[in-house]
């Protein structure tokens, strides 16, 4: 029987591109597929390209991130952190809502925690660096910006993040004036503005940067694949960033370029969760990737 071939009008060719190519040094490869997503190192490196309308957060990941193991951020903690040898770093980021969008807060904690191991030949403890989604707010639709400032004040306020805290801030479009409000209340932490972009690569302003969206889309999917990021389960708003999660896809428009965004419903708690993901992927990459547990100076 003479095969139909009316399906088969294009020649497909796949491979490892880069595995199979003398010129490409397999210790720069397997330092790649360690700094980036599996679907970012296919795409740059094995000819692979994102299908339209992917969820980009599996669910596989989303089960091993969300824990009921992971403490919430106690408002009420007594607890002396001056002295502590290895002291909690917290990242706070808001993406300022809009007429039709919810404005979202999230808080990650990095911090170094004890396995429960020693180490075979000098019996000392071992360490392993994590990040925690500690605490996450929604606010109703058109809060005011003051009531924005006074809430994140409160928080930044609490003498475990005064001083130890970076809270990064959505500016794009709307998020502007409300930087600026952030700026006259001279709140304890570190102010990190980010307008976020279409596609243009990384821009350093001053204290501001200019991201893609791309860029804090795969910070996030990065530590939720690797399991970097434990999120609190018992938080009131975990379900709701469970879903967000579940519903963010990405899809490839005709011109090439990849855009991301809900499915369904909003997205504020996730993009809000990715600002963050974002500025602790780019400064503690080294901690996070290397080799864990380890014995601490």
């Amino acid at each position: 029987m003479a095969k139909d071939t009316t399906k088969d009008r294009w020649l497909r060719i796949s491979g490892p591109v880069a595995e199979s190519s003398a010129r490409v040094d397999a210790d720069f490869l397997a330092s790649e597929r360690r700094r980036k997503t599996a679907e970012q190192f296919a795409e740059e490196y094995d000819c692979g390209f994102l299908t339209a309308g992917r969820t980009v957060f599996a669910e596989e990941w989303l089960e091993r991130s969300f824990s009921a193991e992971v403490p919430i951020f106690d408002w009420n903690s007594r607890e002396d952190l001056r002295l502590a040898r290895h002291r909690p770093v917290y990242f706070l980021s808001l993406d300022v809502g809009k007429l039709r969008d919810h404005a979202a807060l999230v808080l990650l904690e990095y911090r170094v925690a004890p396995t429960g191991r020693r180490d075979a030949a000098t019996f000392q403890p071992l360490y392993k660096c994590e990040v925690r989604v500690v605490y996450i707010e929604r606010f109703r639709l058109q809060t005011s910006y003051r009531e924005l400032v006074d809430r994140v004040s409160r928080l930044c306020h609490h003498p475990h993040l005064a001083g130890h805290t970076t809270l990064i801030l959505d500016a794009t479009g709307q998020g502007l004036p409300a930087v600026e409000m952030f700026r006259d209340a001279r709140l304890p932490v570190t102010l990190l503005p980010v307008t976020i972009t279409g596609g243009k690569p990384v821009v350093v302003s001053g204290s501001s940067r200019s991201v893609p969206k791309a860029n804090l889309v795969a910070s996030l999917e990065v530590l939720l694949e690797r399991g970097f990021l434990k999120i609190a389960s018992q938080l009131p708003h975990a379900d709701l960033l469970r879903e967000e999660l579940r519903q963010f896809e990405g899809w490839r428009e005709r011109v090439g370029a990849v855009k991301y965004g809900a499915a369904s419903g909003h997205d504020d708690l996730a993009m809000a969760a990715a600002l963050g993901a974002w500025w602790v992927w780019t400064n503690r990459r080294g901690s996070l990737t290397g080799d864990t547990p380890r014995i601490l100076d």
